[in-house]
């Protein structure tokens, strides 16, 4: 998925990953993608 999308790095932070999510809780997502083909 990440090398068919020209993405560099992709992680999930905040509440999902700390474990302390709730019902209503968003997910948290960062996006690196290769900036020689944007």
């Amino acid at each position: 998925m990440c090398e068919e999308n020209d993405i560099v790095f992709m992680t999930i932070f905040g509440s999902f990953v700390r474990e302390d999510y709730k019902e209503d809780s968003d997910i948290d997502i960062a996006i690196l993608y290769n900036d020689e083909k944007i």
